[in-house]
């Protein structure tokens, strides 16, 4: 990376950090690890303390992929989730944790414990031109906690498609996730770049049909279906896949191959908001360049996720984001997205 590149990802960094709301004589500590964006950690580092933070680097040792299964548990994450948890007091005292770690750390256990100590926690993974283009904007913020605002006083969320979706869950006093890019308030994380509003519903709620349609998308596969595949999911699980194409094979072994029922369990539902992101973002870009948030926040698309939720303490390593496309999804009966253009006057955005 030249000196103007540089540059110019050093006042990309500050721009963030202040929307983070850094101030002189705060605390910030850079994670990351083997694999890690060696620009991201400079970047970090320098603009942090150009905004007159005290700063300090904790780097993590190598690790296995944690989305691949099978993998001893001490070879898979364990040396990584030792020096985590040894740093935790560390990283407690920090306002603010910028994590750089090659997958991230939200699922990792310690990090409700480093956010509950108060830290602000900010992911950046996406590559330079994805943080550029898909740069935080008030305007989505505003969508997102208005989208949280609608589900906080909903009690049921349905989603439906032409494809065969019908699928329903509670989400009355539900945990909510908003997700906008940056984070200025005491014990919150988000993802640089990101703009999406997700729920957990209640366990053993989610109940219906889900059906992934050409175009849609799994993570971590970082793929495009290509053929449909069916998802019947009874109290909060997915009981069968169904399906006759490679993609159907392929999630029907993953899922096995964790020998884990918790593996086939739920996770957040949410919608993405983000009018920047790009669906087809994902065929442009090497899978190792991306961790696929950008995909993930594309406007008007319904994300299904399954496997871990910290509010009901379930860890399980494998987990997986769909987003689908053309979805209708219902608040209350009420319709907030329909076939995958959102309809809801205050989500709107003239593209």
């Amino acid at each position: 990376m030249g000196p103007s590149a540089s540059s110019d990802l050093f006042q990309l960094f500050q721009r963030e950090f202040r929307l983070c709301r850094l101030e002189p004589g705060e605390v910030v500590a850079v994670v990351s690890e083997s694999g890690s964006r060696a620009e991201y950690v400079e970047a970090s580092l320098g603009a942090a303390q150009a905004l007159g933070a005290r700063v300090f680097h904790l780097g993590l040792p190598k690790t296995h992929r944690q989305d691949v299964p099978f993998i001893d548990e001490a070879r898979a994450g364990g040396n990584r989730q030792s020096a985590l948890s040894t740093a935790v007091k560390a990283l407690k005292e920090a306002n603010l944790v910028i994590d750089l770690t090659v997958e991230g750390l939200i699922h990792a256990p310690e990090r409700g414990e480093i956010l509950g100590a108060g830290a602000r926690m900010l992911t950046i993974i996406e590559p330079p031109d994805v943080l550029h283009r898909c740069f935080p904007r008030e305007d989505l913020r505003r969508r997102v906690e208005r989208a949280a605002q609608l589900l906080g006083e909903s009690t049921t969320l349905r989603v439906t498609s032409d494809a065969g979706t019908d699928l329903t869950m509670t989400v009355a006093q539900a945990p909510l996730v908003t997700q906008y890019g940056y984070t200025d308030q005491r014990g919150r994380w988000d993802h640089w770049p990101s703009g999406l509003v997700a729920v957990y519903p209640q366990e053993g709620s989610t109940q219906g049909t889900v059906v992934l349609d050409v175009g849609d998308i799994v993570f971590p596969f970082k793929r495009y279906i290509e053929s449909p595949v069916e998802f019947v999911v009874r109290q909060g699980y997915i009981r069968e896949i169904n399906g006759q194409g490679l993609d159907a094979d392929l999630l029907r072994d993953y899922f096995a191959s964790w020998r884990d029922p918790e593996a086939y369990a739920t996770s957040h539902m949410g919608w993405g908001l983000d009018e920047t992101a790009r669906w087809n973002s994902l065929a442009l870009y090497d899978k190792g360049e991306i961790i696929g948030v950008e995909p993930r926040s594309f406007y008007g698309n319904f994300m299904f996720s399954t496997g871990p939720n910290r509010y009901a303490n379930r860890f399980t390593r494998c987990h997986l984001d769909m987003p689908m496309r053309r979805c209708t999804v219902y608040l209350d009966d009420r319709p907030i997205i329909e076939r995958g253009e959102i309809v809801h006057p205050e989500m709107i955005v003239t593209r």
